[in-house]
């Protein structure tokens, strides 16, 4: 029986609670004379007794009774399906960890469709499938329509679902070699039929689950949390590799790299660099072990390296820009002046907001030496400023409420006053040191300062300087 694999919502609750995910699978479908021709029934079965499934943009609900055969209860929703065909639920268990949203599809007057709702212990192994070429590899096939994916693990128990012909051998070093080869033109039909269908506004199940078949390839295996590639787009005699591996790094670990990437950034302006630390961000908060306590403070800092990311591809893109219209239209055409003046303007804002970066400068420099030599520069004035910057300074004490550790405490500047919320957040400014003290260049005139942990902002003016010893509170 193929099971429906949907992407969960992590709720903020306590640590020791991270431990089940829902999953959902279709159970099959049956025709009821006691429905009415336009009325469809939605059963969800389970063994648990404590399920919230609730319908999404309707007003539908459960009922809840034992099942038949005394083993679980059944959720029942009767719905209309005289002008939608779907239904789309979210279930939980109440007060729990985890959130599966499920869409009831193709739902027929009388008929009832049955779903099974389990809970798993979340020990499965997580596994990553990291694509190991350029996209450019070729499958010999001679003059036939094929192409290849190929699957090197060392995981015993990983095995490869698709309908497409599998086989395998061992590699020179022990690795398992797993290869899919798929029939393109077979594969295009098929697209072209499910395409069809969609546009006259037709429904064929069995077309769609033999597009599903066909168009993905799921990784899966004892105690193995599958895993779904897409075959869809292959080409003819291309030749996919993926190496596939089991995902052991700890919240800590993860944590850890992507700090160190972000304390990197003053030594980077090249794009891949801001691309790693924001992705290493996004792993550490999506890890299961994630304390539920600090990821509003780990959003804010994935946000700050976001928006700085932003900064650095569009002031490389604006050259990029420059450059394209100088080959194409020449130097001396609007478009170079345009994009050349939007790329000027990017670093002077990032020399004022980040002088820590190093590099910026030089990219500022260059501009503007070509915005010089434009015809339509006449205007534009190089201009020197020097800006004064406040130092604040102090030493954190915890107080009797605060439970965080003291050394590493990240500092932010924040828009508002009073109770702090995650859209409040501007970005980091600082470090409480080890021995609990902090100095701070502002990089910018600040009104408020929000120390992590705490829930409130702190007031600071022009002339704040020292500002002693400040108690921490939760």
């Amino acid at each position: 029986m193929k099971k429906l694999k949907y992407i969960l919502a992590l709720l903020a609750v306590p640590v020791a609670a991270l431990s089940q995910e829902i999953e959902v699978e279709k159970v099959g479908e049956t025709q009821l004379s006691s429905l009415a021709p336009n009325t469809a029934s939605v059963v969800f079965v389970s063994n648990l007794g404590d399920l919230s499934i609730k319908v999404v943009k309707g007003t539908e609900q459960p009922q809840r009774r034992q099942a038949a055969d005394g083993k679980g209860y059944e959720y029942e929703f009767v719905v209309d399906v005289s002008s939608r065909s779907e239904r789309p639920y979210t279930i939980c268990r109440t007060g729990g960890v985890f959130t599966v949203r499920h869409t009831a599809k193709e739902l027929r007057g009388g008929y009832r469709k049955t779903y099974r709702v389990v809970e798993l212990a979340d020990t499965l192994m997580r596994i990553e499938a990291q694509q190991i070429d350029d996209g450019k590899a070729l499958y010999p096939a001679g003059d036939k329509m094929l192409a290849c994916v190929e699957i090197a693990t060392t995981i015993d128990e990983l095995r490869v679902e698709t309908g497409w012909p599998v086989s395998e051998k061992p590699d020179d070093n022990g690795t398992r070699v797993i290869s899919v080869i798929v029939d393109v033109s077979r594969l295009k039909a098929m697209k072209k039929e499910m395409a069809a269908m969609e546009q006259g506004d037709s429904d064929n199940g069995t077309l769609k689950e033999q597009w599903q078949k066909y168009s993905t390839l799921t990784l899966r295996g004892a105690g193995i949390k599958p895993l779904t590639l897409s075959c869809a787009d292959i080409a003819v005699k291309q030749k996919r590799r993926y190496a596939v591996v089991a995902l052991t790094e700890t919240f800590e670990d993860l944590l850890a790299h992507a700090r160190s990437l972000r304390d990197a950034i003053p030594q980077h302006i090249d794009n891949g660099h801001y691309d790693a630390t924001r992705i290493a961000y996004d792993k550490a908060i999506e890890h299961r072990d994630a304390p539920p306590a600090e990821l509003e403070s780990l959003r804010a800092e994935r946000n700050a390296v976001a928006e700085l990311r932003k900064l650095i591809w569009l002031m490389w893109r604006a050259g990029e820009l420059a450059d394209k219209n100088g080959r194409e239209q020449g130097e001396q055409s609007e478009g170079v002046y345009k994009n050349l003046l939007a790329q000027y303007n990017i670093t002077c804002k990032l020399i004022k907001e980040h002088p820590e970066i190093q590099g910026i400068t030089a990219v500022r420099d260059a501009a503007h030496d070509r915005l010089m030599k434009h015809p339509m520069s006449k205007t534009v004035k190089r201009e020197t400023v020097t800006y004064q910057r406040q130092i604040i300074s102090g030493k954190v004490v915890k107080g009797n409420s605060f439970y965080l550790t003291i050394p590493g405490l990240r500092v932010y500047s924040v828009y508002t006053s009073g109770k702090i919320k995650n859209s409040d957040y501007k970005k980091e400014i600082g470090k409480i040191k080890p021995d609990g003290t902090f100095k701070i260049v502002l990089p910018e005139p600040t009104n408020y300062i929000y120390i992590e942990g705490e829930k409130v902002s702190r007031r600071i003016d022009a002339n704040t300087g020292n500002m002693g010893t400040l108690v921490l509170e939760n």
